[in-house]
C-alpha cells in the first residue's frame, strides 16, 4: 500500500522486497525513479527498466550500464526527454541518430553527445532550433557558420555569445538579430558602437541601452529612442543625459516607478514627478516630501493607484477628495490607508465604495456643501479623462462651472454618461456657461497672447469682462476676438488688456520689493 502511494518508499524496504519484481513494478509506476532501490538484477531487467523510463526519462540513470546502451531503451526515453541523453553510455551519445532524438525536445541535450555529434550540421541546427543557447556546444566550426547562427539567434538572440568573432562582427546578421530582440547588442563586438545596430536594439528593447558604447549612450536621440520604448533605460544613460529634463520626462512618462533613479536635481520638478504618478500611481514613493504634501499630487497618484495612498502624508489621507479617488481605483483594498477619521465613517464609506451612487441618496445625512464635494470627487473619475483628451482642460479649470450645478442630483448623469453631460455644460444657465467657457478659452487663446509676451494669469482678468458671446468667439476663432479687443479703446476690458500688455515692459524696471499687482491696480485707477 505504502508502495502505491510513493514508489520511493521502496528506498527502505527490505532486500528481499527490492528484488520482488511484482513489488518493484508497483513502486516505478507510482515513479520510475524509485528504480534506483530496486535490486541489481531488477536494474538489469529490460522490462521493468523500459516501464520505470516511460514513466520517468531520468529513471535511466539508474538502469545497469548494458541496458544504457540499449537503444530500444534508450531511444524511447529520449524521445520524451532529451537531457537523459547524460545517462546513456558512451556508444548511444556517439550515435547521429540517438543524438537527434534527444535534441529534437531537449536543444540542450546537445552538450552530452560526442565531439563528432556535435560537429554533424543537421544535429546542430535542429538543436539550436530548439534552443538557441546550444550553440555554445557545436563545434567550432558550426559557430561560425552563418546558417546555424541565424537559426539558433532566431530563437534566443543571446546565443549570438556563442558565434565566432567575425560573426559577432557581421552587420547584416547583427542588425537583423537585434531587429528581432534588443538583447542581443549585448554580445555584438565591435558593433555596438554602431548607430544603425544601437539604434534598432533600442528600439526595440529599450534596455538594451545598457551594451551600447559609451558614446552613443551619450547621444540624446539614441537615449530618447530607448527611453520611449522602457524608461528604466535611463540608468544606462550618460550622467548629463539624465540630467536632462526632456530625457528625464519621457523616461518617467513610459515607466513611472524609473522616479526613483531621477537624480537630485530634477527629481524636485512638479511635472516630472506627475507624469510618473500618471503612469504608476506606486511612484509616489518616490516623489520628495515637499511634493507629496501637495493635494493634488496625492490625488494624481491615487487615482491612478488606489493603494498608492500609503505613501501620502496622514493629513492627506484623510482629505475626502483624494480618499474618494483612492477608493475608487482600489475599492476595498484602499480603505486601510485612509484616516482612522473617514475608516469610522460609514456614510463616507458607502459613498466611497459605491460605482454610480444615487444623489444625494446617503449623503442626505451629510451638510450640503460637504455632499457637493463629495458628489465632485466621485464624478471626478468619470470627467477628468474626457475633459482632458477632448478639450485639453484640467480639472482645477473645470471646477468652478461644475460647483454651479444645482440640484446635486444632476451631477449623477457625470457618473453614466460624461461625455453628454461635459457638452451640455455649454447650455446650461448662464453663469455655468460662462465658467465654463473660460475653462475651455485657455487651450486656444493661451498660445495666442503669450506670443505676444502677456502672462496669461494678467490676461484672465481681462477675460473676467468677456461676454459670454465674446467667449464663444475666443474659442471658435481665437485671432479674430484678439484683433477685436486690440481695437477696443474704451471700457474696463480693453483697460486691462493695455495693462498686461505694458508688464513685459515695465515690471524689470520696478525697485527691488515692488511687487507688479501693486503697480497693475494704480494703473486700474488711471
Amino acid at each position: 500500500l505504502a508502495l502505491a502511494q510513493s514508489g520511493l518508499a521502496l528506498k527502505d524496504a527490505s532486500e528481499e522486497i527490492r528484488a520482488d519484481k511484482d513489488i518493484v513494478v508497483v513502486a516505478i509506476e507510482q515513479d520510475g525513479l524509485s528504480l534506483a532501490y530496486a535490486s541489481e538484477e531488477l536494474r538489469d531487467d529490460p522490462e521493468v527498466v523500459m516501464l520505470a523510463t516511460e514513466q520517468n526519462p531520468q529513471a535511466l540513470e539508474h538502469a545497469s550500464e548494458e541496458l544504457r546502451d540499449d537503444l530500444e531503451i534508450v531511444c524511447p526515453a529520449l524521445r520524451s526527454d532529451g537531457s537523459a541523453l547524460r545517462f546513456a553510455s558512451e556508444r548511444a551519445r556517439r550515435d547521429r541518430d540517438v543524438v537527434l532524438d534527444a535534441v529534437a525536445n531537449c536543444g540542450m541535450a546537445l552538450c552530452w553527445a560526442s565531439e563528432k555529434v556535435r560537429a554533424d550540421r543537421e544535429v546542430v541546427s535542429l538543436a539550436v532550433e530548439r534552443c538557441g543557447g546550444a550553440l555554445a556546444y557545436a563545434s567550432e566550426q558550426l559557430r561560425g557558420d552563418e546558417r546555424v547562427v541565424r537559426v539558433a539567434a532566431r530563437q534566443d538572440a543571446m546565443a549570438l555569445e556563442y558565434a565566432s568573432w567575425e560573426l559577432r562582427n557581421d552587420h547584416e546578421l547583427v542588425l537583423d538579430i537585434v531587429e528581432r530582440d534588443g538583447r542581443g547588442l549585448k554580445f555584438a563586438a565591435d558593433l555596438r558602437d554602431n548607430d544603425e545596430i544601437v539604434n534598432a536594439a533600442v528600439r526595440e528593447t529599450g534596455q538594451a541601452l545598457a551594451d551600447a558604447s559609451a558614446r552613443l549612450r551619450q547621444d540624446k536621440k539614441v537615449v530618447l529612442r530607448a527611453v520611449r520604448e522602457d524608461g528604466r533605460a535611463l540608468l544606462f544613460a550618460a550622467p548629463e543625459l539624465r540630467s536632462d529634463r526632456e530625457v528625464v520626462m519621457a523616461a518617467v512618462s513610459q515607466h513611472g516607478a524609473t522616479l526613483a533613479h531621477v537624480l537630485e536635481e530634477l527629481i524636485h520638478d512638479a511635472e516630472i514627478c506627475r507624469a510618473a504618478l500618471a503612469q504608476n500611481g506606486m511612484a509616489l514613493a518616490y516623489v520628495p516630501e515637499e511634493l507629496r504634501l501637495d493635494r493634488e499630487t496625492v490625488i494624481a497618484a491615487a487615482t491612478q493607484k488606489g493603494i498608492a495612498l500609503q505613501y501620502a502624508p496622514y493629513a492627506l489621507r484623510g482629505d475626502t477628495e483624494a480618499a474618494i479617488a483612492a477608493v475608487n481605483e482600489g475599492g476595498e483594498e484602499a480603505v486601510q490607508y485612509l484616516s482612522l477619521d473617514l475608516q469610522r465613517d460609514p456614510v463616507f464609506i458607502e459613498f466611497a465604495l459605491s460605482q454610480n451612487p444615487e444623489l444625494p441618496g446617503v449623503l442626505a445625512s451629510k451638510p450640503k456643501p460637504l455632499a457637493r464635494k463629495l458628489a465632485l470627487a466621485k464624478a471626478r473619475r468619470f470627467l477628468e479623462p474626457y475633459i482632458k483628451e477632448e478639450h485639453e482642460i484640467e480639472w482645477l479649470e473645470a471646477l468652478p462651472a461644475l460647483r454651479m450645478i444645482e440640484p446635486i442630483k444632476e451631477l449623477e448623469v457625470a457618473f453614466t454618461d460624461p461625455e453628454s453631460f461635459v457638452e451640455g455644460l455649454s447650455k446650461r444657465p448662464e453663469e455655468i456657461a460662462k465658467a465654463w467657457a473660460l475653462a475651455r478659452v485657455r487651450p486656444v487663446l493661451r498660445p495666442l497672447v503669450e506670443a505676444q509676451g502677456v502672462v496669461w494669469e494678467d490676461f484672465l482678468v481681462v477675460l473676467r469682462f468677456a461676454t459670454l458671446k465674446d467667449l464663444g468667439m475666443a474659442i471658435d476663432t481665437p485671432e479674430e476676438f484678439l484683433q477685436n479687443l486690440a481695437a477696443k479703446r474704451v471700457g474696463p476690458q480693453a483697460k486691462w488688456y493695455l495693462i498686461a500688455q505694458l508688464r513685459p515692459g515695465l515690471e524689470p524696471l520696478l525697485p527691488e520689493g515692488l511687487p507688479w499687482s501693486d503697480v497693475a491696480k494704480v494703473l486700474d485707477a488711471v
